[in-house]
């Protein structure tokens, strides 16, 4: 009775094991990874333009357009880093109209945004929507390149 307990004990532990492995893998490699697979099939916002840029002291202040191309719920504030991986803060001055924005429209307007400690800086800029439960999606917009040969920084 007891050599048959632990065959089976011994028989039941490989295919528990693997399904533990497998479960591991799923929850601690792959879901992490699931925001980049669901961002780049599926993108929530496109397009993202600076239509015009100036300087406030030692803060940059943008406008511009860009499409928004899948409902799904603004996390504000707009993100922003630069090359070096310092983060500023950015203040909407205008409320974006996200109740109006619909998805597959055109291109929408978007500023004043003030990222505070930005002036005369190359920016990276990124936005954080949620759009289910699980994750939320960080969509990278794009850059703005700072030109000093121009007053706006706009190339």
């Amino acid at each position: 009775m007891r050599k048959v307990i632990n065959e089976t004990l011994v028989r039941s532990f490989v295919p528990l094991s693997l399904a533990l492995f497998y479960l591991f893998l799923l929850v601690f490699v792959l879901f992490p990874q699931a925001n980049r697979f669901d961002n780049w099939l599926n993108p929530v916002r496109k397009e993202w333009k600076v239509n015009y840029a100036e300087i406030d002291g030692k803060d940059l202040i943008l406008y511009g357009t860009m499409k928004l191309v899948r409902e799904c719920s603004f996390q504000p504030p707009p993100r922003v880093h630069d090359d070096f991986g310092n983060h500023y803060l950015v203040e909407i001055d205008r409320p974006l109209p996200q109740p109006l924005w619909k998805a597959g429209g055109g291109a929408y307007n978007w500023g004043p945004w003030r990222v505070l400690n930005g002036a005369n800086k190359d920016l990276e800029f990124f936005i954080i929507d949620r759009c289910h439960f699980l994750w939320d999606n960080s969509t990278v917009l794009g850059k703005y390149k700072y030109d000093s040969s121009k007053d706006s920084g706009v190339k």
